[in-house]
């Protein structure tokens, strides 16, 4: 009987914990901005997210994703040069989509997950700069470059859904 107790004592010592973690990210993280908007954050705290951007000048994006995932496409938005991304995945997943053109530096910081870039083979040898600043913590970061048509249609690996 002891080792129940113990059992359960510890199973809600964990719940606690991460009710605690789900709360304080909510409190600190805000998120803000539109499709258009130049800057934005997406938070996803124990559920799936999913964002499109279309700014045309977009310098700022941050993608929190703790215990869930989120999706993230820019395959229709225009940095400025300089432009930086934030991508933190805290057990959880995050997927970004971005145009072929963009040139991408990647930071990655990983303890028990993994950061994964995927790049098709570049048409063009000119492009915006991109910094990423990714940080996985037992999930997993995935960044894949696709092909899109003036129309916005993207060829290859798919997007999200929501355009």
């Amino acid at each position: 009987m002891g080792f129940f107790r113990r059992l359960v004592a510890f199973a809600a010592t964990v719940l606690g914990l991460v009710a605690a973690a789900v709360v304080v990210v909510r409190l600190v993280v805000r998120q803000y901005g539109d499709a258009e908007s130049g800057t934005f954050s997406v938070v996803s705290v124990l559920e799936g997210a999913e964002f499109v951007s279309r700014a045309s000048e977009l310098r700022r994006g941050r993608v929190v994703a703790v215990l869930g995932g989120a999706k993230l496409d820019l395959t229709q938005a225009r940095p400025v040069e300089g432009a930086r991304l934030t991508l933190v995945a805290v057990a959880g997943a995050i997927d970004v989509f971005v145009p072929l053109d963009w040139r991408l530096r990647v930071g990655e910081r990983v303890v028990l997950g993994d950061v994964l870039q995927v790049a098709t083979p570049r048409l063009v040898d000119e492009g915006p700069t991109v910094a990423v600043d990714a940080l996985a913590i037992g999930g997993g970061i995935s960044i894949r470059s696709v092909v899109t048509d003036p129309e916005g249609i993207s060829r290859g690996d798919s997007p999200p859904s929501t355009r």
